[in-house]
Formats: C-alpha cells, structure tokens, sequence
C-alpha cells in the first residue's frame, strides 16, 4: 500500500515517524511519502520538503506568509495527485493540512486525521470541515475521544504515544558529563515565532543563576541560524540531539507550553510553562479560547498542576522566583511529582502506533481493528 503522511512540527514528526515505521513492519511492500522532518526522514519516508518551510504561527504570521504557504499546497495537491495514495495521514498542523484534507477528499481519497485540531480549546468553526473532509480521526488525549464522539465523529483512542517515544529514545547512547551543578532544560518551543519569543528571556533567567547549568534543546524544525544569533550565558549550552535524555537528566524544566509538557510530566520532571506571543495575536486569542489552562498538564488534570506564566506575566523576575522555587522547595517538587502519577495513568503506553497503522491498513473496508 502507499501512504502520504503530513506533519508540520517536531512532535508531528516524531509522530510521523513511530507511525511510519509500524506500516512498514506490517507490510514490507508498503511506500510512504510526505512532508515532515528528521526523524520521519530516518523512518524511511520520502519527503517531498522538509517541515521546517511550514514553521508558521499565529494570525499576523499567517497573513505575512501567505503565499509561501499557498505556493507549498499547491506543491502537495499535486504531489498527491501523481503519487495517488492508498490513505493520507495527517498529523497536526491545522492551517495546512485542513485545506489538503478538503482537496484530498473530494478527489476520493481516504483522509485520516491523527492528533486533529484542538477545537475542544478554539477553533470551533474546523468542525464542519474536519466532519465533512476525515473519515477518522485518532486522538491523544483521553477527554477527546468524547468531545469528538459528541459532534459526530468516528474517533478511536488507544492511549499516547508519548511513552513509547520516551521509550524508544532513552534506549539510545547518550554522554553528559558528571557534575554537582543542578541542570535546568530549556525548550523555547519547536516554531520560529515561538524561539524568538521565548529565548532571550530563558536566557537572561540562565544568567541569573550561574550555580546551575542549563542546556537549550534545539529542534530541526528551524535553521540552526535562528539559535546563532543568541549569546549564550557561560552556564548554558545548547544540544540538538535526545531531548528525552537531557530532561531525564535535568532537575527542572523550563518549557513553552505544547506536547514538551506531557514529555516532561512522564519524565517526572518538575517544570515550569511560559508562554508568549505578539499583542495582537494573543488579544485575538483571548477572544476565541475556551479553556483555563494552556498547558496539556493541567488540561489533563482539569486542574493547576504546574505553574503557568503568560504573556505579560511571562517576564524575566516571575519565571526566576518559579524557578528558584522548584529548585529548593521539596515539599512543592513533591506535590508536582504525585499529580504526575495521576496523570501518568491516564496516559498508559498502549502500542498506540502500531494499532493506528493497523486501523488504517484496514481502511479498505473502514472497519476498524481494536486489536
């Protein structure tokens, strides 16, 4: 069978790729190819560009980039259209890969939508195009299965697949030197928009606490450019290579809200989340969010789990206090680390990528193998 598989960010990479290789164990004759990164790349799928030409956020972005985008979906409609898959896969990545899906289907195309629209916190508007363009959709979370179950869609939870990534990434080697200094792990976020704003201020944070060391961990989904231009504190350093292993290894982490928060929650890194956009953009979102919280962590929980600094909160003095907090206070470490528990349980690694790929290997019929 052939398969075309969209992700426009790392963790959609990272997603593309566990999927990627599953379709490929169960079936040898199977050819993947599509948009995304490294590790989809590694995972043997032909990619026609790579996801770092799609690194495009918020309203203002969006408009200033609007024909570079036009141009790359014009450039993937037509790639579908000779490659002709068996099934599309699309990871994340609403702006792009919502306006493929409406394409793809009325061409007769089977479209499967794994981590769809986060339309439960904004976005309510993408339901009619997701209802009427996906035949099924795969979700991460446990609540969405029925949010989206609720607004009519054929929806199937196995559970995140966060664990095995976690899993599968630890296994490999990886060297960090002995040392009595704390670490603290910076991850600015995986978008160009998202670097720029968070990074000179997680910076200036490293300089104020130069008994600890801290470590940035970049992504491919940007030009190493983007992190050469920063000066980087004599305590900070900054490493392309196994997040997983550096949040492991790190006391606390300083982390622009996304998936990095689940990742540092399995980890059971203590974390702080921080998030900041340009005026307009957040004044614009305020209008349209649903929900209290931002991170994936406490959306989970349903509760404040971990601390959250936003916008104009989100400054240098108040993620130091947060920081110096969690680095001293046991007794509030401890209490962070217990709700971790909770949710861990609610996150249970269930082979979720090889039931996926089985549930689209059968898609002939559209019946789907809850194996």
């Amino acid at each position: 069978m052939k398969y075309y598989i969209i992700a426009g960010e790392k963790s959609g990479d990272q997603h593309g790729a566990g999927l990627a290789r599953q379709l490929l164990q169960i079936d040898g004759q199977t050819v993947i190819r599509g948009i995304g990164g490294d590790a989809m790349k590694l995972a043997d799928v032909t990619l026609l560009f790579h996801s770092r030409e799609m690194g495009v956020m918020g309203f203002t972005e969006v408009v200033s980039h609007l024909f570079r985008l036009n141009r790359l979906v014009r450039r993937c409609k037509k790639d579908l259209i000779s490659f002709h898959p068996d099934a599309i896969i699309l990871i994340d990545s609403a702006g792009f890969n919502l306006r493929i899906a409406r394409f793809a289907k009325k061409r007769g195309f089977k479209v499967f939508y794994f981590i769809p629209p986060k339309v439960w916190a904004w976005g309510k508007w993408r339901l009619k195009s997701l209802r009427k363009n996906v035949n099924h959709i795969f979700v991460t979370l446990p609540f969405e299965q029925a949010f989206f179950a609720q607004q009519g869609f054929e929806v199937t939870y196995y559970g995140s697949p966060i664990g095995e990534q976690i899993d599968s990434d630890l296994q490999r080697p990886f060297k960090n030197k002995e040392c009595d200094r704390k670490l603290v792990v910076l991850l600015p976020g995986s978008r160009y928009q998202e670097i720029t704003k968070h990074l000179s201020l997680m910076l200036e944070v490293a300089d104020l606490n130069r008994e600890s060391d801290f470590v940035i961990c970049g992504v491919d989904t940007v030009s190493n450019e983007v992190y050469n231009k920063y000066h980087l504190p004599p305590n900070t350093s900054i490493s392309f290579d196994s997040t997983f292993s550096w949040l492991r290894n790190s006391h606390v982490a300083i982390v622009a809200s996304g998936t990095a928060t689940l990742e540092a929650c399995l980890l059971r890194i203590p974390q702080l989340v921080i998030y900041k956009t340009g005026w307009f953009n957040y004044l614009i979102a305020r209008l349209f969010i649903q929900v209290k919280f931002i991170s994936l962590v406490n959306l989970i929980a349903d509760k404040r789990i971990v601390q959250e600094l936003l916008q104009s909160q989100c400054n240098k003095k108040s993620i130091d206090l947060e920081l110096n907090r969690l680095m001293s206070d046991d007794a509030y470490r401890n209490n962070m680390l217990k709700s971790y528990e909770k949710i861990a349980k609610l996150l249970p690694k269930q082979n979720t990528y090889r039931k996926i790929a089985l549930d689209i290997k059968e898609s002939g019929s559209l019946k789907f193998a809850q194996v």
